[in-house]
């Protein structure tokens, strides 16, 4: 992007005298006169990057000029150590490149990316977020960025297998095609994009490819999901039929003209989440009430009645996630391991070290819990598997011909059969020498590579799984690749492989637990199974 150079700079020169010194900040802090800043601000008629910018509900952020770049610090946010004057992200030109330093976590760690994209008046487009003015008296609130649009429609085209598969693509795809790539013309917030996407995207039928986008308050009630119908968790014989106004079984409809479900677990877990987000108001064409006061209506033995709900901040979800990735201890002869990522590495390779050596000392009862794992890599979990001897079942996949798909995997022509596919067959076979048992915990949220070492236990009958089943389908697309869009470099992912489960005669949509029970008594029931098993 071209950088503003009009007489509104040179006014932001003087100030900064007195805002800030013309150096890259050797702290976590700005040295900025925030009153000053604010003077300055509100006296600008042009429409640049400099500013003050909302980023998603989570940060209010002060943007000026340094030098031929620009820094961005904190005025506000919902985060107890992000203070104000902080540095939350700099503007760099980097051998006539323009870079963006995004500091995370309290200048924990950074990521570089990207320059900064200003779409129309008031809206900033800096790695993958789109920051909007606060207060703007400037009128352009619209932007094109259907090349965008066409760069995902072309990414997806070229390397998703569904087109290479009989009839699972949606018989309305074209059309869905043609909606995305109309209403990205004229948007005004970076969620339109994403809802925008979302809606082209479920046409895939891909729970891996979720673009739905949430906003970062709900409701202050929680609720439960069952056979197309809403209940307060609370109270689950009492039925929620309206949401300010909007009946919830039209809400549901809307919610799945955006998101794709593999199976119930997923209705289950998801539509209770998406329901009393306030993202609700926006697919239906509402707007929140000013004084953030939503009415609900309930039904109970045929009565109706009113309660007032309001809105709250929701927790982010990393703030609830274990801080290790993998922790392992010993339950007197059962061998516990809590694996919350599939991240691979020397963390994997020391417990892989401690369950050789403990097999070899006579443990054979295992404990695996992936309850809340979303996924990774799924090499990790493999290899916890291979150091109890364990030879492991294998999905089978597909992989469509194409020349993305080829530079991705390293393959050529010859590795595609002549319908331009290439196969591998699932197998359920295993060998377990060491007649290892191994019970896995799972609920809902085990998704991805949580999901695949799942089948593998219960396809190769190498132990058992406790819990709730997986929101994944056993068979199901997956191993994404990523992209950033050319304008707003908004990361997407695509699916790139067809999995099928490896036992080709067992369910698959949905992985059964062997033991169905709520999970947070999936460990107390593994315990107890686990010590009353004979070898």
């Amino acid at each position: 992007m071209k950088l503003s150079t009009t007489l509104g700079i040179i006014c932001m020169a003087i100030l900064l005298i007195s805002c800030a010194s013309v150096r890259t900040p050797r702290s976590p802090f700005w040295d900025v006169d925030i009153d000053a800043f604010m003077d300055y601000v509100a006296q600008k008629e042009v429409a640049d990057i400099e500013g003050i910018w909302d980023i998603d509900g989570y940060y209010t952020v002060g943007v000026i000029r340094e030098g031929a770049g620009y820094i961005g610090f904190t005025l506000d946010s919902v985060y107890e150590d992000w203070l104000p004057s902080m540095v939350k992200f700099k503007v760099e030109t980097v051998n006539d490149t323009l870079m963006t330093t995004w500091y995370m976590k309290d200048h924990s760690f950074e990521i570089t990316s990207g320059g900064a994209t200003l779409l129309g008046d008031n809206f900033l487009a800096i790695r993958g977020y789109l920051l909007e003015r606060v207060n703007s008296k400037f009128p352009d609130n619209t932007f094109d960025i259907s090349s965008d649009a066409e760069f995902v429609v072309r990414m997806v085209e070229e390397i998703h297998p569904i087109f290479i598969m009989d009839g699972i693509l949606a018989d309305d795809y074209a059309e869905r095609r043609s909606e995305y790539l109309t209403s990205t013309k004229t948007l005004s917030h970076i969620n339109d994009f994403l809802f925008a996407t979302a809606r082209y995207t479920v046409a895939l039928k891909d729970a891996h490819m979720n673009f739905f986008a949430i906003y970062p308050n709900e409701l202050d009630v929680e609720f439960v999901y069952h056979d197309r119908k809403m209940y307060l968790l609370s109270q689950p014989s009492v039925e929620v039929i309206e949401i300010a106004g909007i009946p919830v079984k039209d809400i549901l409809d809307e919610i799945d003209h955006y998101v794709y479900f593999e199976n119930e677990s997923a209705r289950i877990l998801k539509y209770p989440e998406y329901v009393r987000n306030e993202v609700i108001f926006i697919l239906m064409g509402a707007e929140a009430p000013e004084n953030r006061i939503v009415p609900l209506t309930l039904l109970e033995n045929e009565e109706q009645t009113t309660i007032e709900v309001s809105f709250v901040p929701i927790t982010p979800t990393h703030a609830n996630r274990p801080s290790y990735i993998i922790r392992h201890e010993m339950m007197d002869d059962i061998f516990f391991i809590s694996l919350t990522r599939f991240i691979d590495g020397d963390h994997i390779t020391e417990v892989a070290e401690e369950i050789e050596k403990a097999v070899e000392n006579g443990i054979w009862r295992f404990i695996i819990d992936l309850r809340g794992n979303p996924g990774g890599n799924s090499d990790a979990g493999d290899r916890l598997l291979q150091a109890m001897g364990i030879s492991l079942p294998a999905h089978g996949g597909v992989l469509r011909d194409s020349e993305e798909i080829r530079d991705i995997f390293e393959l050529t022509e010859d590795d595609f059969d002549e319908d331009g596919r290439r196969i591998s067959t699932p197998s359920s076979e295993s060998e377990n020498p060491n007649n290892v048992f191994v019970s896995v915990l799972s609920n809902r949220n085990s998704f991805s590579s949580a999901h695949f070492l799942m089948a593998k236990v219960q396809d190769g009958k190498l132990g058992n799984i406790i819990g709730e089943p997986s929101s994944n389908s056993p068979s199901s697309f997956g191993q994404m690749t990523y992209f950033p869009t050319p304008i707003i470099k908004q990361q997407i992912w695509v699916s790139t492989t067809w999995f099928l489960r490896p036992d080709a005669n067992a369910d698959q949509n949905t992985l059964v637990p062997d033991i169905l029970v709520p999970s947070e008594d999936a460990l107390d029931t593994a315990v107890e199974y686990l010590r009353r098993l004979e070898r």
